[in-house]
């Protein structure tokens, strides 16, 4: 089976496909009054020449659950449609106004806000990720992708609904200022604080001033704080930063409050940084040594919710990532405080884990002592499997929302004159860069407690893997969802987890049913009917990938109008999203699982079954597929309490592993990889010679030059392809001897990349 792409395909037929995220909380509907004095037509579909369902008149109120777009570029109301679900029908845009309601959100990658629904309208704002958003309503464009209408400050922008995790409400329904409940008590807690603003501090409910508010605590109450959150991912600004109260379940501002800390020691797993807040952005304050002595004082976390250490330095505070922070022996305050949690760490270690590994196994196990890790040895070393996974620039795809440090600039992949990118699939993937590669490779990124479902055996448990848990995972599909025990079925009969296959199937094709509808399409001139795929399988890469999943589905392509192709594996043709679902588990039993990639993560990353095997045989080339899935499962995990239950990861494990966990590329839209030399010439006074011309593509990096004797010198320049490159080494006037003379040339991308161009100049003899 050729190499599957999780769909992201805009084509005139099939609907787009993304990653989508479960929302947490519902977005909420808009209340649409008609302001047209004869009233409007509810049409059946978003077009002036479609049946009218019902007609609304002037002032009649409704319920709008989304607005949706017909155009690509245009921002005119008539190419704007609002649903209004108790019609089942839509009404224009300009017909009907619209009072919005709001919810929290939060990003969770650098992303652009639009000016429209769709990724071809004007980039208005770009918002960083971690930062928080007001959504106001669902959105869809042309291709039917889901994007959020959100309000930042006093304007509203459209985002991709994928990259937006929500939260709660932030409209505070009581209208009345109430007060939180006092406790009599405080309890014990490693920090408590006392309200210091002669005002009180409002309890909110979310770490923004604009969520709802649980209440108003007076100056001088008591309250437990258990950790410190950032808003801002460098800014140590006190209105970046809130603190979590357990006691009244709830946030409120640091600038309010005054902390009194107890203090627990520990000790550093490895060398780390110190740094000015709880994030990699911060500014580096300082190194700590393996081994090293810390003194915590509380939890914090970063913008991306990462869990942090802030400890106590001398007679400052600073912040340490808390998975290289182990605790063995009680706080210096009085704190009886005890852990075997070093002892377990060795026991891990016994296991096959390195102690990078280890350390952040061992925390997890803390929260979820239940939960069994086994390390799974590669037999591969990290650096030839990772320089196998990215030796094929088809192995690894990323999208354009990315920022550019995500995106390969290898020969291929990007022309450097042009700062173009070339397209792998649909509109907007393209090869991602190495960094990015290593990063979601990286197992050591992923042992935290949303992110390890990546490595969850997939075998089926029926003591928690039940038919709610499922419609948790595909609560956004009306269709999976209203066929949710079709996965149970299918995990009764292969042995697999219904979870998994469900979290595959919502994976690939988020809210949108196209590929599990049987309506009927037409591809080569030819009419296909009741063709479904679950799980995009046959979905490969390039153009018409849906619809070629589709007659995958059908048994194989076919000459005559409805009917079915010769393919019978897997059960096909599969006449119905039953015979999908089942086929479709078929298909993963005995092509991956069976092919010792039973796991989210081995699913991608093909390292047991030989180097030559690595970047081979991908169900998705999307290189964050495995994380997208774990996030769906531990979403619903965590909805129905199933955390802790026992739950098996096998985590692979590779030998010779970088000392320092593969860092993330840069999110910022400023950076880029593009370390290419534009042109490289040396000229002796009267002549010049050209190494690299800009009037083509150069990625040869080594010249030879002959001169005569008589060129004593020779004067070097070389010019970056990207603005923001740097250009260091041998340029200038260089003095040359007889015989061979060799100069370097370095130039270094704005991300921090950097290529090497030598120069030979080999000078007669006299």
């Amino acid at each position: 089976m050729a190499i599957i792409l999780s769909v992201l395909i805009v084509t005139v037929m099939m609907p787009s496909f993304a990653f989508s995220a479960s929302e947490s909380v519902s977005v909420p509907s808009a209340k649409g009054t008609i302001k047209l004095s004869g009233g409007v037509y509810v049409r059946s579909s978003k077009s002036t020449s479609s049946s009218v369902k019902a007609t609304l008149a002037k002032g009649k109120t409704i319920s709008v659950s989304s607005e949706q777009f017909t155009a690509t570029t245009s921002t005119a109301t008539k190419y704007r449609w609002c649903y209004v679900p108790a019609y089942k029908g839509y009404v224009r845009r300009d017909m009907v106004s619209l009072s919005f309601g709001n919810v929290q959100g939060t990003t969770t990658a650098t992303v652009y806000g639009r000016s429209g629904a769709g990724t071809k309208y004007a980039a208005k704002h770009t918002f960083s990720k971690g930062e928080t958003v007001t959504v106001a309503m669902k959105a869809y464009d042309k291709y039917k992708n889901k994007w959020y209408r959100v309000k930042y400050g006093s304007k509203y922008y459209f985002v991709l609904a994928e990259y937006v995790n929500l939260g709660s409400s932030t409209s505070d329904t009581s209208g009345t200022k109430t007060t939180a409940k006092a406790y009599s008590k405080v309890s014990t807690a490693s920090t408590y604080g006392k309200v210091t603003a002669s005002a009180g501090t409002v309890v909110r409910s979310s770490k923004s001033a604009s969520s709802s508010s649980k209440g108003t605590l007076a100056k001088g109450t008591s309250l437990n704080i258990s950790s410190e959150s950032f808003n801002s991912a460098s800014s140590t600004a006190s209105k970046y930063i809130w603190y979590y109260s357990p006691t009244y379940k709830g946030y409120v501002k640091s600038a309010d409050v005054s902390l009194t800390y107890k203090t627990k020691k520990g000790h550093t797993t490895d060398s780390l940084n110190m740094r000015t807040g709880a994030g990699t952005g911060f500014s580096k304050s300082g190194t700590l040594a393996s081994g090293a002595t810390v003194y915590r004082v509380m939890n914090a976390y970063d913008t991306g919710k990462s869990k942090w250490y802030k400890i106590k330095y001398g007679s400052t505070y600073r912040y340490v990532s808390a998975a290289y922070v182990s605790f063995s022996s009680s706080g210096s305050s009085g704190s009886s405080e005890s852990t075997t949690e070093s002892d377990y760490e060795k026991s891990l270690i016994n296991a096959g884990f390195p102690a990078s590994y280890a350390s952040r196994l061992a925390t997890l196990h803390k929260s979820h002592p239940n939960w069994v890790f086994k390390a799974v040895d590669t037999g591969l070393t990290w650096s030839s499997a990772a320089a196998k996974q990215t030796a094929s620039n088809g192995s690894n795809a990323i999208q354009t929302v990315y920022a550019p440090t995500y995106r390969s600039t290898d020969k291929g992949c990007y022309n450097y004159l042009k700062d173009t990118y070339t397209i792998r699939d649909g509109s907007t993937w393209v090869t991602a860069s190495k960094k990015a590669v290593y990063y979601y490779m990286d197992p050591r990124n992923w042992l935290d407690e949303t992110n390890i479902f990546m490595f969850e055996d997939n075998g089926y448990n029926s003591e928690y893997q039940t038919e709610s848990v499922v419609e948790a995972v595909v609560q956004n599909n009306s269709v999976l969802y209203n066929n949710a025990s079709l996965f149970i079925n299918a995990g009764k009969t292969y042995d697999i987890s219904p979870i998994y296959l469900a979290a595959k199937s919502y994976t690939e094709l988020g809210g949108y049913t196209s590929m599990i509808n049987g309506k009927a399409f037409t591809y080569g001139g030819v009419k296909y009917k009741k063709c479904y795929n679950a799980y995009n399988i046959g979905a490969t890469d390039g153009a018409n990938a849906a619809i070629r999943g589709l007659v995958y589905a059908n048994g194989g392509s076919v000459s005559k109008d409805y009917a079915r192709g010769t393919g019978t594996s897997n059960g096909r043709a599969w006449s119905s999203l039953s015979k999908a679902i089942n086929g479709g588990a078929s298909y993963l039993c005995s092509d991956y699982i069976s092919n010792k990639q039973d796991t989210r993560y081995l699913e991608h990353f093909n390292v047991r079954n030989g180097l030559a095997y690595v970047g081979t045989h991908e169900y998705q080339t999307a290189v964050f597929s495995p994380k997208s899935m774990a996030y769906a499962t531990s979403k619903a995990y965590a909805d129905y309490g199933i955390l802790d239950k026992k739950i098996v990861f096998y985590i692979p494990v590779y030998s010779n592993m970088p000392s320092s966990v593969c860092a993330q590329p840069s999110t910022s839209w400023s950076k880029d990889n593009n370390y290419y030399l534009k042109t490289l010439n040396f000229t002796d006074g009267t002549n010049t010679y050209k190494q690299i011309k800009d009037s083509g593509l150069y990625y040869t990096r080594s010249f030879t030059q002959n001169v005569a004797n008589s060129v004593t010198s020779v004067t070097i320049t070389a010019l970056a392809a990207k603005s923001g490159a740097t250009v260091t080494g041998d340029t200038g006037v260089q003095t040359l001897n007889e015989g061979t003379n060799k100069f370097t040339i370095k130039c270094k991308s704005s991300s921090g990349l950097t290529r090497t161009y030598t120069v030979t100049i080999v000078r007669a003899a006299s």
